[in-house]
């Protein structure tokens, strides 16, 4: 009788349930059939109901203990584990319990989801598609199929997009139309059913309450853990080195605890080789950080200093003769000199005018970095092709750079290049600085020169001089700037040929200006005037040169003698005025260094002969006076000859004779 007792008792589940025992391998699921069942039973009660269930799920011999009616003193025991939850309905099996509270998949489509909607009147969980499929609106009407005692227990659910009616279990209004039809004794079908709904009411509203709660409840915890997590963090952070940085942190900063990737790591226990896989991001945040704030003194640093500088400097250069080369207050900013004293704790005023004695030693050194830069940008258009002398190169004829920024810089040369304003003046166009620039930027409204690489020399434009310089009989590897200007060569462009207004003539120093303005897609074929051809042309230009320089809204003209900036009309009554010169000379009035000095074009009368149909001619420039007008041809003698007045009709071309 006591052997009996004890083989009972050493039975296994696969004996209880008579099933076949066979052979599996060790550590699976399937060995938890092998084990006593009193051990079995303690082991699954310490779980909680839902893993209960997918551990029935996914075994077919833990399926059928599991669901055995024997069974069911695990499932309490495992739902004892969950505090506050309400006891099994009658109306649910506790496997049936488990799946509505413990699982994430629908009832209807079966699809596992992170959210899902749950009506504990129903008992049933939905996703949102499914809600709408089994749940409908303005089901209520009068005649219901089933008294209306019953109706107001039909489970409904609310959508959570605003304004949004409230939808009714469908499919068990169907049931209880079918039922009720079908009861024999309608009234006894009708009292159980409130009796059940009555019951399930109650369970459903506490299962409610329990489920905000333990919602509370799961959030507080959450919160805690990550709190405590995150103080975790902060002493990692300080444990790799970087507590002293943590210290100068503000609230306005993104403190290591709070990047996103960490605070996601700190809603679950934080082990050593999760903190260890962080160890990367902290470091290069906090080493983000550091940049930055250094980045941040800086420029609180500079805001302060830069206009001491500014206002220093803008006194000494007001000391300066009109025109005299100088750097920028930015660029005097980047001398290490300067640098070293605007980095003194105790920078002030007189700190800054202890340079003003080395002030022209520094312009002569930008001057230098300048001109080396500008040989470098030869350099780098023209490779080997182009040997220079670096010392000679900037003041050649064929030497001239451009701005990209400006219409009047398509040919800048030196000196004008190393002080066009276009190479330092603010940006607003967000390219990328360096903290230092950007404070220049902010305060002295200045950038670095050619920060943003506007000043370009083009191999083109080298090419085509060197042609000009050649078709003027002269070295186009030696002449120099001032050699052209003495030799004040005018030259014709055959293609800008106009039957309207004449023929385009030129100086030697507007021929890259008119190449990049009038032949971006067409080829520019050159002649040179002689004789009187050229006299009158160069006598226009100069002409039309110095009206320009008159004009009412001129300003780039300055009176050497205080450096008051107009047009020389008024800068002439000024010298008249106020230094007591006579009759005010070129020598008293002279165009600022940045300004553009390039004479316009100058129509020659009368056009060449149109050789078609198009408005502009273009001939070969060895064909010259036979190609002039016809009833030209024998009064011309160099001279503007107009017999009459130009009517209203030909008012365009006389009012452009001098362009």
């Amino acid at each position: 009788m006591e052997q009996k007792k004890r083989r009972l008792n050493d039975s296994t589940m696969d004996e209880q349930l008579q099933g076949k025992r066979t052979r599996r391998k060790a550590g699976s699921l399937k060995d938890l059939v092998e084990m006593p069942l009193d051990v079995v039973g303690e082991i699954f009660s310490r779980l909680d109901p839902g893993d209960l269930l997918n551990l029935a799920r996914i075994e077919k011999s833990l399926r059928a203990f599991l669901m055995s009616r024997s069974s069911i003193s695990i499932w309490k025991r495992s739902r004892s584990n969950i505090p506050r939850l309400p006891d099994c309905p009658s109306d649910l099996s506790e496997p049936q319990y488990a799946n509505l509270v413990f699982t994430k998949n629908c009832d209807f489509c079966l699809r596992n989801l992170s959210s899902i909607h749950i009506s504990w009147e129903a008992r049933v969980k939905t996703c949102t598609r499914c809600m709408h499929e089994n749940f409908e609106a303005g089901i209520f009407d009068h005649d219901r199929g089933y008294p209306l005692s019953l109706a107001p227990f039909l489970p409904f659910m609310t959508p959570s997009k605003p304004d949004s009616d409230d939808l009714y279990y469908s499919n068990l209004d169907r049931l209880w139309r079918k039922g009720y039809e079908d009861a024999k004794d309608k009234e006894e079908w009708l009292e159980i059913k409130l009796g059940e709904r009555r019951d399930i009411e109650v369970h459903a509203g506490a299962c409610a309450v329990w489920q905000k709660e333990t919602e509370i409840a799961r959030k507080a915890y959450k919160l805690s853990l990550v709190e405590k997590n995150k103080t975790i963090i902060v002493e990692r952070v300080k444990k790799l080195g970087w507590e002293e940085e943590f210290a100068k942190m503000s609230e306005d900063d993104v403190m290591p605890q709070d990047i996103p990737k960490v605070t996601k790591a700190c809603q679950k226990e934080l082990t050593d080789r999760v903190l260890l896989n962080l160890d990367k991001l902290l470091i290069e945040h906090m080493e983000d950080f550091r940049r930055e704030r250094l980045h941040r003194d800086r420029r609180a640093m500079l805001m302060e200093r830069l206009p001491i500088l500014k206002d220093v400097y803008q006194t000494y250069i007001l000391s300066l003769p009109a025109n005299a080369l100088h750097p920028t207050a930015g660029e005097l900013f980047r001398s290490p000199v300067v640098q070293e004293l605007i980095n003194t704790s105790s920078f002030t005023k007189a700190h800054m005018e202890t340079i003003i004695p080395i002030l022209p030693h520094l312009t002569l050194r930008w001057q230098k970095e300048l001109e080396d830069k500008l040989c470098q940008l030869i350099s780098t258009a023209c490779g080997a092709e182009y040997p220079f002398d670096p010392e000679k190169v900037l003041h050649l004829a064929t030497t001239s750079f451009s701005c990209g920024r400006c219409s009047s810089g398509k040919s800048l040369t030196h000196p004008r290049v190393l002080v066009h304003s276009c190479a330092t003046s603010w940006s607003r166009d967000g390219c990328p600085m360096e903290v230092d620039e950007k404070a220049c930027n902010s305060v002295l409204e200045q950038v670095y020169w050619n920060s943003r690489g506007d000043i370009t020399f083009k191999l083109d434009d080298l090419k085509q001089m060197q042609d000009v310089i050649q078709m003027c009989g002269l070295d186009a590897k030696t002449t120099t700037r001032l050699e052209m200007d003495e030799a004040n060569p005018i030259l014709e462009c055959i293609p800008c040929n106009d039957i309207h207004r004449g023929r385009a003539t030129l100086k030697w120093s507007a021929v890259i200006t008119h190449k990049h303005e009038a032949h971006k897609n067409r080829e520019m074929k050159l002649k040179v005037l002689e004789g009187q051809e050229a006299d009158l042309a160069r006598a226009r230009m100069t002409e039309e040169q110095e009206r320009r320089y008159a004009g009412k809204n001129y300003k780039a003209m300055i009176c050497i003698h205080c450096k008051m900036k107009g047009n020389t009309t008024g800068l002439t009554l000024h010298a008249m005025k106020n230094h007591g010169i006579a009759t005010p000379g070129r020598e008293d009035i002279v165009p600022l260094v940045d300004s553009n000095q390039i004479p316009s074009l100058f129509y020659l009368w009368p056009p060449r002969i149109e050789e078609s149909n198009a408005e502009k001619t273009r001939v070969d420039s060895d064909k010259s006076d036979e190609n002039l007008f016809p009833r030209y041809k024998r009064q011309y003698t160099g001279t503007l000859r107009r017999s009459r007045r130009p009517d209203v009709s030909d008012s365009e071309g006389y009012d452009n004779i001098f362009l």
